[in-house]
């Protein structure tokens, strides 16, 4: 058996500057709760449950997955997150000015009331958010209350809960709005 030594070292110099450049070109998550190490676990928790969709900075996918950095929807009254994550929403929704039409699945059958509180609370805390944090006991309340609930919310059942989520077919266009619309 003939060995070939100088093609593992070709291929070394050929794959280590990539291996090295791709970490080096990782975009930082510019959040303050990143740099909270209390954070880490409901991080973890985001990147696993919410990050492939929302993306790992909270930036969604234009047109597909809505943003949840500076997003209406994140950091209103703290009960449309809790419905949201519990449940699900499908629908047109309006995220920063921007039109999203996806239908999220729920996650209430998946994580306990600590993982959404810990995952909201992220949300609400990075990428610029200021929302308030989200306690266990205001996710059991919620999953109480709509315990025998099968289907996921809709645009227009959540806003009513806050006077920033008012949805009108006019300034959505052809549908329902959301927060701030």
């Amino acid at each position: 058996m003939r060995r070939f030594p100088g093609i593992c070292v070709i291929a070394g110099i050929l794959l280590i500057p990539r291996i090295v450049s791709c970490a080096r070109t990782e975009t930082p998550v510019d959040d303050a709760a990143a740099a909270d190490p209390s954070f880490l676990p409901a991080r973890v928790l985001y990147r696993t449950h919410c990050g492939a969709c929302h993306g790992r900075d909270g930036r969604g996918a234009t047109h597909l997955f809505p943003p949840l950095r500076g997003s209406e929807w994140a950091v209103a009254d703290p009960e449309i997150p809790i419905r949201i994550v519990l449940h699900g929403i499908q629908g047109l929704i309006l995220v920063r000015g921007e039109r999203y039409l996806n239908h999220m699945m729920p996650l209430g059958h998946r994580l306990s009331d600590e993982e959404i509180a810990d995952i909201l609370t992220y949300v609400r805390a990075s990428w610029g958010n200021r929302g308030s944090a989200i306690t266990p006991g205001q996710v059991q309340r919620v999953r109480a209350a709509f315990d025998d609930r099968d289907a996921t919310w809709s645009p227009e059942e959540l806003a009513p809960l806050d006077s920033t989520t008012a949805v009108s077919a006019d300034s959505a266009g052809s549908g329902p709005g959301g927060p701030g619309s």
